[in-house]
């Protein structure tokens, strides 16, 4: 009912424009008039995402997500990417498309039972002052928990769903915050498995599609489609409460 008032609202102002001189506003009726707010530019979180394990960081997300917790030891994350890909580009571990590096025994399978903190200082646009200020993810995977300025802001389930998050009481236009996501694997990763005909399929396959039938043969997890706006989805209109749905 609202955005059709509004579509009402807006076509009855264009016809009072179009109408002769004659039949026009007076000065103080026009100002009562309300302005149509034009949407301020989204701002995209793509750099200075810093990771870390969290039995490194084990302190709670108030802590992490507060402007004066300490990063020092922290890694300088690629986000879109997989906590493996952070880990290549930082040379703790190589290159696993080379050779035989995707191995157990020289990159660990632990890397994707294990959570992970990720942690960026963002600028609030002095223009979002007056307009509410949204979060929005495209997709993490398997789950989080958001945190920003100390405050948790909600969380996400399954690496398809986006997470669209109000945090206008949480910031301040003109002045930093810190956007702390702690990003945890799915509770059924499957087993590793070496196909071979003596050895057989092994579990790997049927366990991990317990948590979704996209979740077959993979490693590690996923941030990405970080962006900060004043509108719900960086800009487009929120779709109802279906956000399932990810291109």
């Amino acid at each position: 009912m609202r955005k059709l008032f509004g579509r009402f609202f807006i076509s009855s102002l264009a016809l009072l424009a179009l109408a002769p001189s004659a039949f026009a506003l007076p000065a103080r009726l026009a100002a009562l008039i309300p302005k149509k707010s034009e949407p301020a530019e989204p701002v995209a979180l793509a750099n200075g995402w810093l990771l870390q394990d969290v039995a490194k960081a084990p302190q709670a997300g108030a802590e992490v997500s507060a402007l004066g917790f300490s990063t020092t030891g922290w890694y300088s994350a690629t986000v879109p990417g997989t906590v493996l890909t952070t880990l290549v580009n930082n040379h703790v571990y190589s290159e696993p498309l080379y050779g035989e590096n995707n191995r157990p025994e020289v990159i660990p399978e632990s890397l994707a039972r294990t959570s992970y903190w990720y942690r960026t200082l963002v600028e609030i646009p002095k223009s979002y002052d007056g307009k509410h200020v949204w979060l929005n993810f495209d997709g993490i995977n398997y789950s989080a928990t958001v945190w920003v300025n100390g405050a948790q802001v909600g969380t996400m389930r399954g690496a398809f769903v986006r997470g669209i998050f109000d945090i206008t009481a949480n910031v301040k236009p003109g002045k930093q915050a810190v956007v702390a996501v702690l990003v945890t694997p799915e509770p059924n990763p499957g087993d590793p498995h070496e196909h071979t005909l003596r050895a057989g399929t092994g579990k790997n396959g049927g366990i991990t599609a317990i948590d979704g039938p996209t979740f077959l043969s993979r490693r590690g997890h996923l941030a990405e489609g970080l962006s900060l706006g004043n509108r719900p989805g960086g800009g487009e209109e929120p779709a109802g409460d279906d956000r399932s749905s990810f291109a």
